[in-house]
């Protein structure tokens, strides 16, 4: 497991903890706060500490940490905070890609907390252990766990882990085709969010919803857009948090952004979509700028008088347990039926962030170029300065264009490349970025002020050869407590 991957596992927990404000998580820092003036107390706060930084040998350092308080804790038969310590190692080692310590741990974790009657710590530990079981492909296992956890959160009235257990079981159903239970799980773990003012998880709700719609592109579009805004919504508390903390948050949620700005050029809604390519961007410089006004309003993405109007029914409709995928496609229909005009009325509205021709302003020969890897799919926007655009969508993995990009690099800085190699290597790279055949300063390319820009098929650019294997990963996003 790469150090990055590693920190972006690590650091779910770390905002959850500064975010979400759920009830005894990972690491409950009131339980650690009491009387922390005994050795075991002084090795658990060290122990946060390192796993608050997030890298894998602040996170290995950790485990010792926890490793040492453990070891005196069971010397002071201290079950309380054995339990806790249990729980903080099975959460590290899950961190670390290492699923079986992180079973035996929480499954060590589990007694204690029932023989003290703490249900709280109970239920995020069978949480967890259904995380596990969840990423190793065992969905009726995470299942079981996952449902256990439910009526102790219920027992204990803590709204944001019911939330978060019912968002993990829909995306079980979810991930097994079973689309229609995944939402009525969805459903109810919305308003529990909401309820508690849980932004993150509401909006980690919300994407999951317009996973579900993705053969419905028109409505998906609706929930991709409020789910981003409220991720933006959270930008000044982000700021709060340790900047590695805060870049690894970015990460976590860009799949989100990178899935409706897919969606959106499969409508050929270029200018919406190349805001969104900018907006992660830009979020990461005002979230890092040291000058940034601390009260700087966050960007809002606008949703179109129809597209606002199907939200608005979907939110009158969500108190009922009926709520089914046939009535949100019901209610998309209105954007279905006016797709064109919606699409010719968006490209046409100025957006606040990603303007091509704002961008492009200062130097009227340069041309801006955009891309966008979702699944295995490339997509590649090219605008100049008169603000015409063309997209077109490769046929390459997120693997293959890592793996030609990281050859690049290393043959063009070594003195002892083959130069045959670096000269194929770099045309291959040329040629997805500018197709042989295509012009993307042609006089055909619209102008948004006068009709949509323009969308390439797949099959009219030449497919660069993939001999790599397809490399899927799910959607749904699940949390861990």
């Amino acid at each position: 497991m790469s150090d990055r991957s590693v920190k972006v596992a690590a650091s779910a927990l770390a905002i959850v903890l500064s975010l979400m404000g759920i009830e005894a998580i990972g690491f409950p820092e009131v339980a650690i706060a009491q009387q922390q003036t005994s050795e075991i107390d002084r090795a658990i706060d060290e122990g946060f500490r390192l796993f608050k930084e997030g890298s894998a040998e602040s996170l290995r350092k950790a485990i010792g940490q926890f490793e040492k308080a453990l070891e005196l804790a069971r010397s002071a038969k201290a079950q309380d905070k054995q339990s806790l310590l249990l729980l903080a190692l099975g959460t590290l080692h899950n961190a670390l890609g290492e699923k079986q310590k992180a079973l035996d741990f929480y499954n060590q974790s589990l007694p204690l907390y029932r023989a003290v009657g703490d249900r709280s710590g109970e239920a995020g530990t069978l949480n967890n252990i259904g995380l596990v079981y969840d990423a190793l492909g065992e969905k009726q296992k995470a299942l079981d766990f996952y449902t256990q956890s439910l009526p102790l959160w219920r027992a204990v009235v803590n709204r944001s882990g019911e939330g978060t257990t019912l968002n993990n079981i829909g995306s079980v159903y979810a991930a097994s085709g079973e689309k229609q239970k995944a939402l009525d799980f969805y459903t109810q773990s919305l308003p529990l969010s909401r309820a508690v003012g849980d932004r993150s998880g509401e909006a980690t709700t919300l994407n999951n919803i317009a996973v579900l719609l993705n053969k419905q592109p028109d409505v998906s579009i609706v929930f991709y857009k409020q789910s981003v805004n409220l991720y933006e919504s959270l930008r000044k508390d982000i700021r709060k948090l340790p900047r590695e903390t805060q870049e690894i948050y970015t990460s976590s949620v860009a799949g989100t952004y990178r899935r409706l700005a897919d969606t959106l050029l499969t409508q050929e809604r270029i200018r919406e979509a190349q805001s969104i390519l900018e907006l992660l961007k830009v979020q990461e410089l005002q979230g890092y700028g040291k000058d940034q006004e601390a009260n700087a309003s966050p960007i809002q993405l606008s949703l179109h008088p129809l597209e606002s109007q199907t939200f608005q029914t979907f939110e009158k409709s969500i108190a009922s347990k009926s709520l089914t995928l046939e009535f949100l496609n019901t209610i998309g229909q209105p954007l279905t039926q006016n797709r064109d005009r919606i699409t010719q009325e968006m490209n046409a509205m100025p957006i606040a962030i990603g303007n091509p021709q704002a961008l492009l302003k200062a130097n009227p020969n340069a041309l801006l170029i955009q891309n966008l890897v979702v699944g295995d799919k490339l997509w590649v926007l090219w605008t100049n300065a008169s603000g015409n655009t063309k997209a077109i969508a490769l046929k390459v993995t997120q693997k293959e264009l890592t793996e030609t990009v990281e050859t690049f690099r290393k043959d063009i800085a070594s003195p002892y490349s083959d130069l045959n190699q670096l000269k194929a290597t770099s045309q291959k790279l040329y040629n997805w970025l500018l197709p042989p055949n295509f012009k993307p300063n042609s006089k055909t390319t619209p102008n948004p002020n006068s009709s949509s820009p323009s969308i390439t098929s797949p099959d009219t650019s030449p497919s660069p050869p993939s001999t790599m294997e397809k490399t899927t990963s799910p959607n749904a996003t699940r949390y861990r407590i």
